[in-house]
C-alpha cells in the first residue's frame, strides 16, 4: 500500500534552481536512502515533504492519517524550554500521554469528592474509559522507554535531570534523535542521525530501525548504516532524483551499470550516425539522381532516429594523493601509562601502546572516553596527567583535527594554503585547490564562511602538501560525502606511510584499518585494547572478536561466580548441619531428663502402690524397661 508519494516536485530560490521534477513513491514499511553529493538538495527534500519549503512545481501525497516526524541534521532545539530536564523534553514527545495523564488525576480526585451517585457513575466511566486509553497508547510504560532511550542514545542515567541549556551542539542532536524515536511517526525521516554516535549507539540505532515497522526515509554518508538497513535508495544528484531498489552497495551496481549501458548505447548510436552521414556526403559528391534519392531516404532515416541522450559526466569528486613519506623508525610512536583527567572528569588511565611503521591503526570506544583529547596528546597540544607519549626517530607528524581548528577563520581560501605552503606560486596554489573543488571566486571566500564540507576539504588540501610519515587523523570523514569519502580511502590505502586514526565511520574502518584500539572507559576499568586485524578483516572481525572476548570473560566470571557458589553452598550446609547437631542435641538433652524423672515416679509406684498388685506392677515394669531403652540410645547419640 502507497503510503508516501511526490510528484515532478521542483524547487527554486529566485534564479538558483535546488531540484526539478523529482518523483518517488514509497509503500508501507518501506525504508529509503536517500544519498548525493554535499549540496546536491538532499535537506531541501525533506523540507519539501514536511511542508517547511513550499514546492516551485508539483506535489507530495501523504495517506490519511499518517504521521510525519523529521530529525534534522544537526537539530538545535529552538524554541524548546532552555531550562527544562533532559528527561521533560523526552515525556513531551508524546503530548496525549500528558493530557490523558491529567485527566486521570482530576477524574480520581473527582471521585473521592462526588456525592451524588449518577455522577459518580458518570465520573467513573469516564475514569475507566480514560485509563484504558492511556494503557493502550503505553502510558505505564512511557517513562520507562524514555530513559531507556536516553541511555542508549549516550545520556547515562546521572545526566538526565540535566538541563538542555548545558548540551553540547552534538548532544542536542542526540536528545532530539531519542525523542523522534520514542514519538514513532507512521513516516520517520532523518537527517544524517549517525552524526555525534559512537560504534556502539550506531550498532543499537541499526537494530532499532532494521527493527522499526513504519516507513522510514535516511539521508546518510554512512554507507555500512544505509547497507544495514534500506531497502531502497534514491539517488538526487544534477537537481534531478531516480529511485533505485536494493540499499546503498547494490542500487551503486545498478547505477553504474546503467551508466555503463547508456554510454555504449550512446556510442553506438553516434557510429551509426556519422556512418549515415558519411554516406550522405558519399552520395552528394556523386551528385546523379539516384544519388539525391538515397540522400532524401538517408536523411528520413536520420529524422526518425530516436537519439539516445548524451550522458552526463560525473559529478566532480575532489582528487587526493599524499606525498611518498620519507623513511623513519620502525617504532613510530609510543603511549606509556598514558591518563588525562579534566578536573574530576577522568577521561581515561593506563593507556599503552605501540604504533610501528606502516600500520594504520583506529582508535575506537564509546563517547565521552578521549579520544580526540588523546589525539591532542598526541600532538603536544595538551598535557597529560601522567605518562607520557614519545615519537620514534625521524617521525614527522601531520594532523587532521575533526573541527577543523587548525584554520585561520580571517584568511581567504588561497591564503590559507598560500601562508602553510609560501614557496608556491598562485598558479600551483589554485591548482591544488581546483584538486579540492575550489574554483574561480570560490578560492577568494572567508574561511570563517565555508561550509563544514568545505572546510573539511581545505585541510585535507594542506594535509596532502605535507611531507609527513605519520598521519593523525581525527574524523576525517565527518562532513565529507561519500564520493570524498572514497577518494579519501583511496589515497590511504596508497599511503606508504604510518596511520592512527579516530573514525565511526565502519566503512571506512572497513577498507582500511590493520588494527583497531578499544579505548576502555575508567569506571570500566581503563586501559586500551588491541585487535589485530587479518587482511580481509576489517570492522566485521574486530566485531566479531570483540563479541568473542566479551563472551571469555563473561563465561571466566561465571566460572568464578560458579566456584564461589559452590563453595558458599558447602558452607551454608555445613553451617545448617551444625545448627540441626545442635538442636537436636538439645532436644535429647530435654528429653533425657524427662526420662529420668519418668524413670524415677514409675519405681516410686513400683515399690508402692503396685508392690502387691502383680498386673499393675508388670505394666510399670514394662514402662520403666521402654523409657531406660529409650534413655540408652539417647546417651549414646550426645556421647558421639
Amino acid at each position: 500500500m502507497t503510503v508516501f508519494s511526490c510528484n515532478g516536485l521542483s524547487l527554486s530560490f529566485g534564479v538558483d534552481e535546488i531540484l526539478r521534477g523529482v518523483s518517488f513513491s514509497l509503500n508501507e514499511g518501506d525504508k529509503l536512502g536517500i544519498v548525493g553529493v554535499n549540496g546536491a538538495g538532499k535537506s531541501s527534500l525533506f523540507k519539501l515533504i514536511t511542508g517547511e519549503y513550499e514546492a516551485t512545481e508539483g506535489s507530495v501525497f501523504i495517506s490519511k492519517d499518517k504521521s510525519i516526524g523529521m530529525l534534522s541534521q544537526n537539530a538545535n532545539l529552538d524554541g524548546e524550554d532552555e531550562e527544562q530536564s533532559i528527561l521533560a523534553f523526552m515525556y513531551k514527545a508524546h503530548p496525549e500521554i500528558f493530557a490523558l495523564e491529567d485527566e486521570i488525576q482530576r477524574l480520581t480526585r473527582n471521585a473521592t469528592q462526588i456525592s451524588d451517585i449518577d455522577k459518580a457513575q458518570k465520573n467513573a466511566a469516564a475514569l475507566t474509559e480514560a485509563t484504558e486509553k492511556f494503557a493502550s497508547i503505553g502510558g505505564f510504560e512511557y517513562k520507562t522507554r524514555c530513559e531507556a532511550l536516553l541511555v542508549r542514545t549516550g545520556f547515562a542515567r546521572d545526566t538526565h535531570k540535566q538541563q538542555i541549556k548545558t548540551l553540547s551542539g552534538g548532544q542536542r542532536t542526540r536528545l532530539a534523535l531519542a525523542r523522534i524515536l520514542y514519538s514513532e511517526p507512521d513516516i520517520l525521516l532523518l537527517d544524517e542521525p549517525t552524526n555525534h554516535l559512537d560504534i556502539d549507539t550506531l550498532t543499537w540505532l541499526e537494530g532499532y530501525l532494521c527493527s522499526y515497522k513504519k516507513t522510514l526515509m535516511i539521508i546518510s554518508h554512512d554507507r555500512y548504516f544505509l547497507d544495514k538497513i534500506t531497502n531502497k535508495t534514491l539517488r538526487v544528484e544534477r537537481k534531478g532524483a531516480k529511485l533505485y531498489p536494493g540499499n546503498y552497495s547494490k542500487s551503486t551496481q545498478l547505477y553504474e551499470a546503467e551508466r555503463e549501458y547508456n554510454e555504449k548505447q550512446y556510442k553506438i548510436q553516434q557510429a551509426e550516425i556519422a556512418r549515415i552521414k558519411a554516406h550522405i556526403e558519399q552520395q552528394r559528391q556523386f551528385g546523379r539522381e539516384r544519388n539525391f534519392v538515397t540522400i532524401r531516404s538517408r536523411e528520413k532515416a536520420l529524422a526518425r532516429m530516436k537519439l539516445v541522450e548524451k550522458p552526463q559526466s560525473e559529478e566532480k569528486d575532489i582528487r587526493l594523493s599524499f606525498k611518498n613519506a620519507p623513511e623513519g623508525a620502525s617504532e613510530v610512536l609510543r603511549a606509556r601509562n598514558l591518563s588525562m583527567a579534566f578536573g574530576e572528569n577522568h577521561l581515561f588511565k593506563d593507556v599503552n601502546f605501540l604504533i610501528k611503521r606502516g600500520e594504520r591503526a583506529f582508535i575506537v570506544g564509546p563517547n565521552g572516553t578521549g579520544k580526540s583529547t588523546l589525539m591532542k596528546l598526541i600532538m603536544k597540544r595538551l598535557k597529560p596527567i601522567e605518562g607520557s607519549v614519545e615519537e620514534g626517530a625521524n617521525i614527522k607528524i601531520s594532523y587532521y583535527d575533526q573541527e577543523n581548528q587548525g584554520l585561520c577563520e580571517s584568511c581567504s581560501v588561497i591564503d590559507e594554503l598560500w601562508n602553510a605552503y609560501p614557496r608556491m606560486t598562485e598558479t600551483e596554489v589554485r591548482n591544488h585547490l581546483a584538486l579540492f573543488l575550489f574554483v574561480g571566486e570560490d578560492v577568494y571566500k572567508s574561511v570563517s564562511s565555508l561550509s563544514g564540507g568545505e572546510r573539511a576539504r581545505l585541510t585535507l588540501c594542506k594535509l596532502m602538501l605535507s611531507d609527513s610519515n605519520l598521519l593523525v587523523l581525527d574524523e576525517p570523514t565527518n562532513h565529507l560525502d561519500i564520493g570524498s569519502r572514497e577518494v579519501l580511502e583511496e589515497a590511504i590505502n596508497e599511503y606508504n606511510g604510518t596511520v592512527l586514526a579516530v573514525s565511526h565511520d565502519r566503512y571506512f574502518i572497513d577498507k582500511l584499518a590493520t588494527r583497531l584500539l578499544e579505548l576502555i572507559p575508567v569506571k570500566d576499568g581503563g586501559g586500551i585494547i588491541s585487535y589485530p586485524l587479518s587482511v580481509d578483516g576489517g570492522y566485521d572481525e574486530y566485531r566479531d572478536l570483540r563479541v568473542k572476548q566479551k563472551q571469555q570473560a563473561e563465561d571466566q566470571h561465571s566460572a568464578a561466580i560458579s566456584q564461589s557458589k559452590q563453595s558458599y553452598h558447602a558452607a551454608k550446609e555445613e553451617q545448617s548441619k551444625q545448627r540441626k547437631a545442635m538442636r537436636q542435641k538439645e532436644r535429647n538433652e530435654k528429653r533425657a531428663q524427662e526420662l529420668e524423672a519418668m524413670i524415677e515416679e514409675l519405681q516410686t509406684r513400683l515399690f508402692g502402690e503396685a508392690a502387691t498388685d502383680y498386673v499393675l506392677a508388670a505394666e510399670l515394669q514394662e514402662q520403666i524397661d521402654k523409657a531406660e531403652e529409650e534413655l540408652l540410645c539417647i546417651y549414646e547419640a550426645l556421647e558421639e
